[in-house]
């Protein structure tokens, strides 16, 4: 309907700002996540990505996803319930959104594969992935909960 698509086409509008606050976001959070010594992966991280990227996309802008993984389900757990007591985002399996989503995907996206083969394919049951949002302070909260984790 009419309604729908000026909605939809405003939204458009500033879509490439958006991602680029997102982008600038997870590329600093993998990098406080790297300080503390989590191994973690972004899309640009992939071997793969140089053959799907889009060369008319500037480098400013990926796709605002950051994984890390953590010791175990309960450290994960520990974390993601710190990030809710501190009004940090939401607890939710989405992505691209202006509000910051993590989630645990091996109780969540990736729940119905067999834990061997969430294994090979690098879900580990302490991952925790992120959906960054546009929120200016995300990556100082995140180094908050990170430093009483």
């Amino acid at each position: 309907g009419p309604r729908v698509a000026e909605k939809f086409l405003k939204n458009l509008e500033d879509i490439p700002h958006r991602l680029s606050l997102a982008t600038q976001n997870a590329r600093k959070i993998k990098a406080i996540a790297e300080e503390y010594g989590l191994k973690t992966r972004t899309l640009e991280t992939d071997p793969n990505f140089a053959q799907v990227k889009n060369p008319c996309v500037p480098d400013t802008i990926g796709n605002g996803m950051v994984s890390f993984h953590l010791e175990s389900l309960k450290k994960a757990h520990t974390f993601v319930n710190t990030m809710i007591q501190k009004g940090i985002g939401k607890c939710a399996v989405s992505l691209g959104a202006t509000t910051t989503y993590y989630c645990i995907p091996s109780e969540t996206t990736h729940s119905k594969i067999q834990p061997e083969k969430q294994k090979k394919m690098g879900i580990t049951p302490g991952l925790v992935r992120i959906s960054c949002g546009t929120e200016a302070d995300l990556p100082a909260k995140f180094e908050e909960v990170l430093k009483t984790y």
